[in-house]
């Protein structure tokens, strides 16, 4: 069989079993508000032929409406080159020598003639969009380091002479900048406690968040190593955050608030 038949059965089909279902629908309504058997079902058969006739009208103005645009159309298309067929060409004729054959070329428009097209903005290239990147990241970082060495100038400007403060801060630039530890200066320190470096450790660890804690205290061990000879660095990274209110360098986890606000 021809498959528009097996089109034609599935789409009214479907209709009608949606037609019926509405039919049904109506009888039950009917039959619910006090109605007979008899007049439910002629009912239903009535709402059936009604949705279904509704429905086939519908798709015959569609069809209509529909075949009348594409004839348009294609009755345009074809007006469009006819008359693109019947415009004539416009040629001249060059003459070289009598013994050369007379050529016909279609007019060439001067350059003058031709109309300049509008250039477009240059794309802003990858390796550009890189760099302005890069140095956005690098003013971060830069401005990161410059608070972490404001805050160990601060808390250790007591207790360190102008020397080992400034191998300190330089220690410190190492740890922002995610350098090596082996060429770093022990300082030595009298005055603060075990407890106070380690609150120092976890508050350069909290701000770069760049290291991890195990990192961090191999720092301490190695800046301060005289004060924490005799800690283990496993014993150090575990007892970074003791007693965070206790001490003279206490936990902050801002280091551009002061202490009373932390």
């Amino acid at each position: 069989m021809n498959i528009k038949f097996f089109e034609n059965v599935l789409k009214y089909g479907s209709v009608l079993v949606g037609c019926v279902v509405v039919g049904i629908i109506a009888r039950k309504i009917y039959i619910d508000s006090g109605g007979d058997d008899y007049t439910g079902t002629a009912i239903m058969w009535a709402v059936v032929s009604v949705l279904f006739i509704v429905y086939s009208g519908i798709m015959i103005i569609l069809n209509e409406v529909s075949d009348s645009v594409i004839k348009n159309k294609r009755s345009k298309k074809i007006t469009e080159s006819n008359e693109i067929e019947d415009s004539p060409v416009i040629s001249e004729q060059i003459k070289f020598d009598d013994s050369t054959e007379i050529l016909e070329t279609e007019e060439i428009l001067k350059p003058e003639e031709i109309l300049e097209l509008p250039t477009e903005e240059p794309l802003i290239k990858i390796e550009e969009i890189r760099t302005v990147k890069a140095e956005a990241l690098s003013k971060v970082a830069e401005e990161k380091k410059n608070i972490a060495l404001s805050y160990t100038r601060e808390e250790f400007a007591l207790y360190l002479s102008d020397a080992n403060l400034d191998s300190l801060c330089e220690s410190v630039s190492v740890y922002a900048e995610n350098g090596d530890f082996e060429n770093l200066k022990s300082v030595p320190i009298n005055d603060l406690t075990s407890l106070d470096l380690f609150h120092f450790g976890w508050n350069l660890w909290n701000h770069f968040r760049i290291r991890d804690q195990r990192e961090t205290a191999v720092f301490l061990k190695t800046v301060f190593a005289e004060t924490l000879k005799d800690i283990e660095v496993e014993s150090i990274k575990k007892h970074l955050k003791d007693d965070e209110r206790k001490g003279i360098i206490k936990i902050k986890k801002d280091l551009t608030q002061p202490d009373s606000d932390q």
